[in-house]
């Protein structure tokens, strides 16, 4: 039963390959025997093309604005981290860092907020972008490698994950918070 099953399989493979070679030769045999003449004259249509907006018109305002802020890249594991860059050329980003357990959150949290050089904001019922009441917490980070000061707002709401947004400035996190601007 094997054998016939195996004979059968390479006949069908066989035959499959003579095929293919059999048509990529009929193929190339018309080629060289089918002459399409080169020296045909050319056809030019002019075509009127009506625009459905124009820039001058009310509704190409939109048209003319670029979004504040465009989604750059994503990574996920536990949670995510979506960056963003700005249409002048600043980059931020925000995300969730999800741990194992409420207790390892605080802790993490509570060492970000000492990491800080300075705690701009506390309120400790703040509903975040999905409604749900927890604290926000804005600050201003440690120098990085290069010597330059961000911004985080934080929010935690009691459970395993604390959602973030990183800015250079505060005015841009504020700015991205309060429009929205969430790629998801």
């Amino acid at each position: 039963m094997i054998m016939k099953r195996f004979a059968f399989y390479f006949v069908v493979s066989l035959l499959t390959h003579f095929i293919g070679i059999a048509s990529v030769l009929f193929a190339s045999f018309l080629s060289t025997v089918i002459v399409i003449p080169q020296n045909l004259p050319e056809v030019r249509e002019e075509l009127e093309v009506t625009p459905l907006v124009t820039f001058d018109s009310p509704k190409s305002e939109t048209l003319k604005l670029l979004p504040k802020f465009m989604p750059f890249a994503r990574g996920c594991g536990n949670g995510y981290s979506q960056s963003y860059k700005t249409s002048d050329g600043q980059w931020l980003g925000e995300g969730v860092e999800v741990y194992k357990t409420t207790k390892k959150t605080r802790t993490k949290l509570n060492e970000w907020i000492t990491k800080a050089t300075r705690i701009i904001e506390r309120v400790p019922n703040y509903k975040n972008r999905w409604g749900d009441l927890g604290e926000r917490i804005v600050i201003v980070n440690p120098l990085d490698e290069n010597g330059k000061e961000s911004v985080s707002i934080l929010w935690y709401g009691g459970d395993n994950s604390v959602s973030y947004i990183d800015a250079p400035t505060l005015e841009l996190a504020l700015e991205f918070e309060q429009t929205n601007a969430y790629a998801y």
